[in-house]
């Protein structure tokens, strides 16, 4: 079995059978701790799959002497969950508040019933 640095070193070459060994290595290593983070496990799911994305993308910068692939692995999915629990955040603090909910169509019927029964002297049913 390779190790993860050679795992990683192959993955930059293109072999796409060293990053399916990658990722049922490391996987189960990286989903408890975006969970951690994004208690979603959808959203959890999505992020794991973007940060297997991005270390197939970033195999070639990797540096075996700057940092083990597992701690490669993790700060990059800490980083990505981290930055997805903030766009979440944002855009729910960007929502407007007190906007009306919308009226359901009955009652939006009913109002434009009213009203115009009230400025014609006629009832539509």
């Amino acid at each position: 079995m390779s190790n993860g640095a050679d795992l990683i070193r192959q993955m930059a070459e293109g072999d796409a059978e060293a990053f399916a060994r990658f990722y049922d290595r490391y996987a189960p290593l990286i989903y408890p701790l975006i969970l951690r983070i994004l208690p979603d496990p959808t959203d959890a799911a999505e992020c794991l799959q973007d940060v297997f994305w991005e270390s197939r993308q970033r195999a070639r910068t990797y540096d075996a002497e700057r940092a083990t692939p597992d701690a490669w692995l993790v700060t990059q999915a800490r980083e990505r969950a981290i930055e997805r629990m903030r766009g979440a955040r944002r855009r729910r603090d960007a929502a407007p508040l007190g906007t009306p909910p919308r009226p359901r169509l009955a009652e939006a019927a009913a109002c434009l019933t009213s009203a115009s029964a009230s400025s014609t002297g006629y009832a539509f049913a």
